[in-house]
């Protein structure tokens, strides 16, 4: 194989898993990403949970991060102000009450909204009243 081809083929192959956001992009990288011990902390207090959130969109920048902020920041149950996105790992993070809503539902409810502006989110991991981190 020539080395223009190799080249050609890393970059495809670099292409391709980042936009399925597989291996060296994990879910425990998005999480760290937008993870914030003070909103924890604050959320754990409150007794609410934090939601770790995926963004999916052909282009993940701050337009699209402002975009899903203020839609999950519209749901019922979300507390306001605490929404943390970074574009770099499409990635977003929000507490919410779990009395009234849970990470699926947060999700859910986002989804609508964006669908139109081709954007998908999915709940990746959650911090319960516990302070644990597991799946939602």
């Amino acid at each position: 194989m020539t080395r223009g081809l190799r080249i050609a083929a890393a970059m495809a192959l670099a292409l391709s898993s980042a936009s399925a956001l597989g291996c060296g992009y994990c879910i425990e990288d998005r999480v760290a990403a937008v993870y914030d011990q003070a909103v924890v902390q604050q959320a754990l207090a409150r007794r609410h949970h934090v939601a770790f959130i995926g963004i999916e969109a052909a282009a993940v920048d701050e337009n699209a991060t402002r975009t899903v902020r203020g839609a999950l920041e519209g749901v019922r149950g979300v507390d306001k102000g605490t929404a943390l996105a970074r574009a770099e790992n499409a990635a977003i993070a929000v507490t919410f009450d779990p009395a009234v809503t849970s990470a699926d539902k947060v999700v859910a409810a986002a989804n609508k909204p964006l669908a139109r502006k081709g954007i998908a989110l999915a709940a990746l991991r959650i911090i319960d009243q516990g302070g644990k981190l597991r799946d939602p």
